[in-house]
């Protein structure tokens, strides 16, 4: 037998009996609702509420349960609000965030590293860098440059070999530390060698430079 929309059919009576009140359709009982008023929203236990039980989304007026490993949902039962297992990103729950984002544990969510950071481990702590910027190990963070006391290698600022103040490489010093060295060709030594003497280059920088081509040892150029 066909009964009219908010009624259904009693087979034990053979007459059509009225739904609950939240039911826009049922079937079988009063209670289990097949579609509900506009106001609520079909269960999975066959009622009709205001609202779907956490980790469900109410797609066509039907709570339907999020997809793993969503937690929690918006829109689609793929379109993740929160993960139950790895973070979020982009509505999506992932193992591992891509680069320049960083695995957020107390969100599970995956947060922009600082501009410069290739990859970070927070918000303060890069581990690489983007092109043109120079991992500084002292505090982890990408820089335009290195420091002075620094030199550029394999996208690191790395520390100028003492005696070295300032240096371009691992063995080429541009200028030394303290009173005690002077900068000869591209080291730091005690004293001049042989054929050399002390002088300050245009930088104020102690060098040794080269006696006249007659001397052995000198003070001056002349």
């Amino acid at each position: 037998m066909e009964c009219p929309a908010g009624w259904y059919a009693n087979v034990t009576t053979l007459s059509c009996h009225i739904c609950s009140s939240s039911c826009l359709t049922c079937n079988m009982s009063p209670t289990l609702c097949t579609s509900c008023l506009n106001s609520t929203i079909l269960q999975p236990n066959s009622s009709c509420l205001p609202s779907c039980d956490l980790g469900r989304v109410s797609i066509g007026g039907v709570c339907l349960k999020c997809l793993h490993p969503c937690s929690t949902c918006s829109h689609s039962i793929s379109s993740c609000l929160s993960c139950s297992g790895g973070y979020l990103f982009n509505n999506s729950c992932l193992s591992i965030c891509p680069a320049t984002y960083y695995a957020d544990n107390p969100t599970k969510s995956c947060l922009p590293c600082p501009s410069s950071c290739y990859e970070c481990l927070s918000p303060s702590k890069c581990v690489s860098c983007i092109t043109d910027s120079y991992l500084y190990m002292v505090n982890m963070s990408c820089l335009s440059s290195c420091p002075s006391s620094h030199y550029h290698s394999s996208g690191s600022c790395l520390k100028c070999p003492q005696p070295c103040a300032t240096c371009s490489n691992s063995t080429n010093c541009l200028s030394c530390q303290g009173y005690l060295f002077v900068l000869h060709v591209s080291s730091c030594l005690l004293t001049c060698p042989s054929g050399t003497f002390l002088s300050l280059n245009a930088n104020l920088i102690k060098t040794c430079s080269p006696c006249n081509i007659n001397c052995t040892t000198c003070l001056s150029a002349t």
